[in-house]
């Protein structure tokens, strides 16, 4: 099977880090006072169990793929980075006010701290931090809250979550893994089939609609001519308002191959999660949705992975790795903001089916979708001719080998 051109110029390690292994151990070298030492110099009195999620990513350090760094000179390292720049600053977006998601974060984060009998400075800024966070949503503030509250003198009045902003990116990390590579390359060969046999059929029963061979069934079903649906027909633009301007320049990104619909397109989530996507490939299952009666609701567009265009969007699902917040002042050991990550994917998204409101696919599981389709997509409203719910673009596919995690982006806020 073919790979990419640029992989044979990189210098390639296994794994995520094989100078550095993740420790799985539950326990670690303690200073004087009985505290485990951990790299930024925040002490602990005690190591957890790791959780189901955190061994994973531990065994995912060490797997059956290999990571390269682009270098931040080269081409193809300035064309994503300068990319991403101008997707982040073409439009600014906030999370949902008071989302549970990021509400019980801070409320994990604010329990683990209080239970400790003394906080180094840094943690107090990470308390200070989702104390602050809660604001959003009053009712997650819990009664034993109050008197952090009032230590730190910050208010407990409701407020706004943070906007999106413009980004820096430091790093580009390549993934090679051969055996998703491979899966993924059959996939976008069965694409191009399937597209192939659809347009062909079209083509069949428009020669016979015109030359009026066509039954009268068929002449009144589709009338005399009819246009085969074409891998990322969207009006013509494909992407929303955050990024249909950068489909012409760059070289392309990130659309790089129209007539399958293979696009370049953002995943943000959790570092840990991010180790086992590498490692295991995207698991459109992982998803379980929750009941509502005597179904199963998942996402707006059903359940599977989903992916976005707008560097926006995905910064409102990534908070800080040290402070959970959105917008923070964390810095590393060297002083310098905290990088975060996200997936830049290929996907194959063929021919889409578009759903119009957010209710209209949400009960939906990865075996169901439309015959002759491959993706699901919520375009953002004023920018499909049809009227939508949805207020940025939404891709989701219910099909692991129609994507493949190839970079990892390395980032902060500006």
């Amino acid at each position: 099977m073919s790979v990419p051109d640029y992989w044979k110029g990189l210098k390639w390690t296994n794994g995520w880090d094989e100078q550095k292994p993740t420790v799985v151990a539950t326990s670690e070298p303690k200073d004087e006072g009985g505290s485990r030492k951990i790299n930024n110099g925040t002490k602990h009195r005690r190591a957890k169990a790791l959780s189901e999620v955190q061994l994973i990513a531990a065994v995912a350090d060490r797997g059956s793929y290999d990571t390269a760094f682009l270098n931040d000179g080269s081409d193809l390292f300035k064309r994503i980075a300068e990319y991403l720049r101008a997707n982040a600053r073409a439009r600014t977006l906030a999370p949902p006010t008071g989302e549970r998601t990021r509400m019980v974060r801070a409320q994990d984060k604010i329990d683990d701290l209080i239970k400790k009998p003394a906080l180094s400075d840094n943690e107090k800024l990470v308390l200070q931090t989702n104390l602050n966070t809660l604001r959003e949503a009053p009712s997650f503030i819990k009664a034993n809250y109050g008197t952090y509250y009032r230590k730190y003198g910050i208010s407990q009045s409701k407020q706004k979550p943070p906007k999106s902003g413009h980004v820096e990116i430091t790093k580009i990390r390549v993934i090679r893994h051969q055996a998703l590579w491979d899966q993924y390359e059959a996939a976008a060969a069965r694409i191009r089939d399937d597209i192939a046999k659809t347009e062909d059929i079209y083509d069949k029963v428009n020669a016979e609609a015109v030359l009026g061979m066509g039954t009268p069934e068929a002449a009144i079903g589709m009338g005399t001519y009819i246009t085969p649906p074409r891998a990322l027909s969207t009006g013509g633009k494909v992407f929303g308002r955050s990024a249909v301007k950068f489909t012409t320049r760059f070289e392309g990104l990130p659309v790089l191959d129209r007539s399958i619909g293979e696009v370049l397109l953002m995943h943000g989530t959790l570092p840990n999660v991010i180790k086992i996507i590498v490692d295991k490939g995207f698991d459109p299952n992982f998803n379980k949705g929750t009941p509502s009666g005597d179904v199963r609701k998942y996402g707006a567009l059903g359940q599977g992975t989903y992916f976005g265009d707008s560097f926006a969007k995905v910064q409102t699902y990534t908070g800080c790795p040290i402070c959970n917040a959105l917008k923070c002042d964390c810095t590393d050991q060297d002083s310098q903001p905290v990088d975060r990550m996200l997936i830049l994917a290929r996907c194959l998204l063929g021919i889409p089916t578009k759903a119009r409101t957010h209710d209209s696919h949400r009960t939906k599981d990865t075996s169901t979708i439309k015959a002759g389709k491959h993706s699901v997509i919520g375009q953002e409203s004023g920018f499909t001719k049809s009227w939508s719910f949805f207020g940025s673009n939404e891709f989701m596919l219910k099909q692991a080998d129609q994507m493949y995690p190839e970079f990892v982006v390395y980032w902060h806020r500006v």
